[in-house]
């Protein structure tokens, strides 16, 4: 996007808050599993686990932004 502004701004604000929480999601579903399943669902976990939460939030983001703004086609 070619124009800072204040919307912009605070889609980057909402942007980054939620992605935090979603890392402490993602934190907290890595001790559970490995605390209630032990050392290798830990480690599967950890592994697998951070990619589906990082793509979901991307696609919502996306998803965000797209409604948002408007996307011009340069030629």
């Amino acid at each position: 996007y070619g124009k800072l502004g204040w919307h912009v701004s605070v889609l980057l604000f909402i942007g980054i808050q939620i992605a935090y929480f979603a890392n402490l999601i993602r934190m907290a579903l890595i001790v559970i599993v490995g605390h209630y399943y032990g050392l290798d669902a830990l480690n599967w976990t950890h592994s697998n686990i951070g990619w589906i939460i990082f793509i979901i939030w991307i696609g919502f983001f996306w998803s965000l932004m797209i409604r948002f703004f408007e996307f011009k086609k340069e030629i």
